[in-house]
């Protein structure tokens, strides 16, 4: 990991352990749920946009990147000479995979969700429960799984993070715009916009929101670290153009692609009752 890396990712943590203060100290997290809850309603549901970026916004953020990646950790098996691509940015996949499924589905939308089961504001502003702090444990009115913190929705746009670190090493103007676009522009702006609109619902907290994108950004720094990604620039062969190269091995690997990405999305929707419980 570039050192510029290490010492940015030592000020995240840093930062994140200061905030805790500050939400313990301050009224932040239910003042600002405050602005958008009027007249005994959260004003979320009143939004198209909120509403249509809730969803399907959030479930195309989750599948299109894990169908990808899917499909390059699948195709990278294969022994045409024309799919070497694929097997030099195998670690790369992963790292997408881990970033959305493991990260983000499993760990911030499950794991650390039942661990704290904080209320969520919607039951606080009901006088159903009592205020819990971030880092709390409590006992949410609707069950552990279906708790507060930290933002299971926020936590799939900082999943693109992965791709900053995917082609942090990578030379070319295709990478750099991988890092600007989809590791920085897609989180950074996606995210803020999943912010707003699971405060508006009613749903989260603000320090459910930012704690998400801590957590995710260090786990995906953790795991870019662990995976070693090289710091060769691989090169297509003109000669050798995946797409014309694809056999029925490759044309079953990026249909079963299909159907493994959307496994964990679909389990996911049906537990949770069309993700309106993350």
């Amino acid at each position: 990991m570039p050192p510029h890396m290490r010492k940015f990712s030592l000020a995240f943590v840093l930062l994140g352990l200061l905030l805790i203060f500050v939400f313990h100290l301050t009224a932040i997290d239910t003042a600002v749920s405050r602005w958008f809850y009027q007249d005994g309603a959260w004003v979320g549901p009143e939004s198209d946009f909120l509403r249509l970026f809730y969803f399907p916004g959030n479930a195309l953020l989750f599948f299109l990147p894990s169908f990808l990646a899917t499909a390059s950790l699948l195709l990278s098996f294969s022994s045409r000479p024309a799919f070497t691509v694929f097997r030099s940015h195998r670690r790369h996949a992963i790292l997408v995979l881990l970033s959305m499924v493991i990260f983000s589905g499993l760990i911030n939308g499950f794991l650390l969700k039942g661990l704290f089961a904080r209320p969520r504001p919607g039951a606080y502003f009901a006088a159903d429960a009592c205020y819990v702090g971030p880092f709390e444990v409590g006992s949410p009115t609707g069950g552990r799984f279906a708790s507060s913190f930290p933002c299971g929705h926020c936590s799939t746009p900082f999943a693109w993070f992965a791709f900053y670190f995917a082609a942090l090493n990578r030379k070319g103007r295709a990478a750099a715009w991988v890092r600007k676009l989809l590791g920085l522009a897609v989180p950074l702006l996606a995210g803020s916009v999943m912010v707003v609109s699971r405060i508006a619902y009613g749903a989260h907290y603000l320090s459910d929101a930012i704690y998400a994108g801590v957590f995710m950004f260090l786990m995906i720094t953790a795991a870019a670290w662990l995976l070693d990604l090289d710091t060769r620039n691989h090169r297509i062969d003109a000669q050798k153009n995946p797409l014309k190269s694809f056999g029925a091995v490759e044309l079953l690997m990026a249909t079963a692609s299909l159907a493994l990405a959307a496994i964990p999305y679909l389990y996911i929707l049906n537990e949770t009752k069309g993700l309106t419980g993350i």
